[in-house]
C-alpha cells in the first residue's frame, strides 16, 4: 500500500496535510486520542439524535464538541428557511469548524436514502483538510478525499468511541 506524505503542487503554493487509512480495519495513525480536545461531529441532519447521543458521551469522557448545530430542532428543514437564517447556520458551522481540531465524519453508503444528496458533510470534510484539521472518518470511505487524507478511519460509532475511551485511559 502507498504511503501518503505531506503533498502539494509547488506551482500554485498549495500545501496539503494528507493522512493515511486502512481499508479494512479502524486505525489511528499519525494523532493520538489524548491530542484531540475539541472536536466537530459532521453528519447527515437526519442522524442528529445519534450524534447528541454520541456528544453526551464525548463529553463525559472530557471531550469538547464545538457542533451546534447538533442543538438546532430535529425536524428542521432547510427549504423552509430564509436566506438569512441559512447563511447564519453556514456562518455558525464554519466557526465550530474552526474552532475544533479535530473534525470527524460520518459517511453513509451511496444508496441513495433520502438526505443523503444534501451533502453538507462532504463540504464540511473539504473545509478540514483545507484548514489542516484532523479528519476522522467513521463509515465507508465515500471517496477520493476521505480516502487519501483521513487520518483515522473507524467502522461504526462504537470503535471511534472505543478509541476515544481507550485515549482517555492513556492519558
Amino acid at each position: 500500500m502507498k504511503k501518503n506524505t505531506q503533498q502539494g503542487r509547488a506551482d500554485e503554493g498549495i500545501k496539503i496535510k494528507m493522512g493515511r487509512y486502512a481499508q479494512n480495519t479502524d486505525v489511528s495513525t499519525d494523532k493520538s486520542r489524548t491530542e484531540m480536545e475539541k472536536v466537530y461531529l459532521s453528519a447527515r441532519y437526519g442522524r442528529i439524535l445519534e450524534m447528541r447521543e454520541l456528544v453526551e458521551k464525548l463529553r463525559k469522557l472530557g471531550y469538547e464538541v464545538t457542533s451546534r448545530w447538533l442543538e438546532k430542532d430535529p425536524g428542521c428543514n432547510e427549504n423552509d428557511m430564509t436566506a438569512d437564517e441559512i447563511a447564519e447556520i453556514v456562518k455558525e458551522n464554519m466557526e465550530d469548524l474552526l474552532a475544533a481540531d479535530t473534525v470527524v465524519c460520518f459517511t453513509e453508503f451511496p444508496d441513495g436514502s433520502p438526505g443523503q444528496a444534501r451533502g453538507g458533510r462532504h463540504v464540511e470534510a473539504g473545509m478540514a483538510i483545507a484548514w489542516n484539521k484532523h479528519l476522522i472518518v467513521v463509515g465507508v470511505l465515500e471517496n477520493a478525499f476521505y480516502r487519501g487524507c483521513a487520518h483515522e478511519r473507524y467502522h461504526t460509532s462504537f470503535g471511534f468511541l472505543e478509541a476515544c475511551e481507550d485515549g482517555r485511559k492513556a492519558a
